[in-house]
């Protein structure tokens, strides 16, 4: 399987609340899988999110 490459140019300060926003190409994907498994849409970003993890690259 492929690997997700964040490009971090600088050290980034991040506080979440439980909230984070997404653009509209990443809602539309959302709200489709939603629709196709009757999951809700945190759910499904958190698991994109936790599954994920291990297929982000860092680089520099």
């Amino acid at each position: 399987m492929g690997e997700i490459i964040l490009r971090v140019p600088k050290k980034y300060q991040c506080e979440l609340n439980g909230v984070i926003r997404v653009n509209q190409e990443a809602e539309v994907i959302l709200r489709k899988l939603s629709d196709e498994t009757g999951l809700s849409v945190r759910t499904i970003a958190s698991e994109i999110i936790i599954q994920g993890e291990k297929l982000i690259k860092i680089e520099d």
